[in-house]
């Protein structure tokens, strides 16, 4: 896990260090926040893949911080809290958190809960390749449902059961293309 970068944010300087430490050790890149204006602060001048965020703090506390990080950034965050309840953890989650850990926690497991929300950041921030599927001179992109023929655009976004039909049946499925194109 290289070049990630997590900011972590909660008002016990044990617990932000300790995570830091532990996640610098495992390649991560860390900035550490007090409370939640802190963290706004730091987020508006670096780029952050994941956020770790203690929900009771003073200033900013860790739900009007999760309000307005999704105002701006859709970046993913873990919730610490020592709230073990049931009904705050659904409420934490309702409100914006994807993940949630109970104080206290071990390293190991928050490290499982951040590679798990890293692996989604680098599925999401990756390119999608185009995957195409060929039939004669019939080409599809599965992603854009476009079809194409030779060098030919039909300008048309097709189904999924038109896509099915050029697979098994490329001459038919070309000719309900071109249907299409006069409706």
């Amino acid at each position: 896990m290289n070049e990630y970068v997590v900011l972590v944010v909660d008002d016990e300087q044990e617990i932000r260090n300790g995570i830091a430490i532990y996640l610098k050790n495992e390649g991560i890149k860390v900035f550490t926040a007090k409370d939640g204006i802190e963290a706004i602060e730091i987020l508006n001048k670096e780029k952050v893949h994941l956020i770790i965020l203690d929900i009771m703090m003073p200033r900013q506390d860790g739900i009007s911080t999760t309000f307005k990080i999704r105002e701006q950034k859709n970046i993913p965050i873990i919730m610490l809290t020592a709230l073990d309840d049931s009904t705050d953890r659904i409420r934490g989650l309702d409100l914006g958190a994807d993940d949630y850990l109970v104080k206290p926690f071990g390293f190991q497991e928050l490290h499982a809960h951040v590679k798990a929300m890293l692996r989604r950041v680098q599925l999401t921030t990756q390119p999608m390749t185009p995957r195409l599927i060929r039939s004669g001179d019939i080409e599809v992109n599965v992603q854009t449902h476009e079809v194409r023929r030779l060098e030919y655009f039909c300008g048309a976004r097709v189904g999924l059961h038109i896509l099915d039909k050029i697979v098994y049946d490329a001459a038919d499925a070309f000719a309900a293309v071109e249907g299409l194109e006069h409706v």
